[in-house]
């Protein structure tokens, strides 16, 4: 006979393999035979081939710490990138002159000729730092420039050089432009207060002339010109 809780074969009344005991042969029915529930379940936890399972977690890293890890990291890298590129702004800011290194070309404006003259009118060029050629050539033939007329009106421009050699400049000619250096020739006739009122929070004007000269020149007290410092004797090509 074979033992009804776990098949095995049943000698001498006793199961070789759970041990179960039997008084008699098991019953069996028309289902087949008789299966004691419980001595099932106490074989099962009692035999050898079960194990109870392992509910221990692994530890790892919580959240927190890798938070923390993370932000220390980045601000490690910041630092060492920060330093860096601070250096090297510094180092372009200290080689940066706030006045045009090449002269601005005949073709940034408009102009008219008049015999060996030439007159510039409206400025159409992008650069925010002007030099004015003292002399342009334009078609095998070299014109002096003697005249500004609204050159650089309602353009934003930094800085600008007009060169020596022109005698006039229309009162509005830097008119909202906000200008903040300019080089004024010494062989400018007129400086009037209606060209310097166009002057708003002026950085530095140079004049090419001296102090004396700038004073017959201006019929303005040296409070009512909005720029902060005013140097005189002026050479537009030491200019930094």
């Amino acid at each position: 006979m074979k033992c009804d809780a776990c098949g095995a074969p049943v000698e001498n009344g006793k199961c070789t393999y759970c041990g179960k005991t039997f008084n008699s042969e098991p019953k069996t029915s028309n289902n087949g035979p008789q299966i004691n529930q419980t001595t099932i379940i106490n074989n099962i936890h009692t035999s050898s081939h079960y194990s109870a399972p392992n509910n221990k977690k692994k530890k790892g890293l919580g959240c927190g710490t890798l938070i923390l890890i993370f932000l220390l990291l980045g601000a490690l890298g910041s630092c060492v990138g920060g330093k860096s590129d601070n250096s090297s702004s510094s180092s372009e800011e200290e080689n940066k002159s706030v006045w045009a290194e090449e002269v601005t070309p005949i073709d940034d404006f408009e102009y008219y000729i008049d015999g060996d003259e030439i007159y510039l009118k409206d400025y159409n060029g992008y650069d925010k730092k002007i030099r004015i050629a003292s002399t342009y050539t334009i078609e095998d033939a070299t014109y002096n420039v003697v005249s500004l007329d609204a050159t650089f009106a309602l353009e934003r421009v930094n800085s600008v050089i007009v060169p020596e050699g022109v005698r006039a400049v229309s009162n509005n000619v830097f008119n909202s432009s906000g200008i903040e250096f300019v080089y004024i020739p010494s062989t400018l006739e007129e400086i009037n207060t209606s060209f310097l009122s166009y002057f708003h929070d002026v950085e530095k004007i140079y004049y090419g002339g001296s102090e004396e000269l700038w004073n017959e020149k201006v019929d303005c007290e040296r409070g009512d010109i909005d720029a902060k410092q005013i140097i005189f004797d002026a050479n537009p090509d030491d200019l930094q």
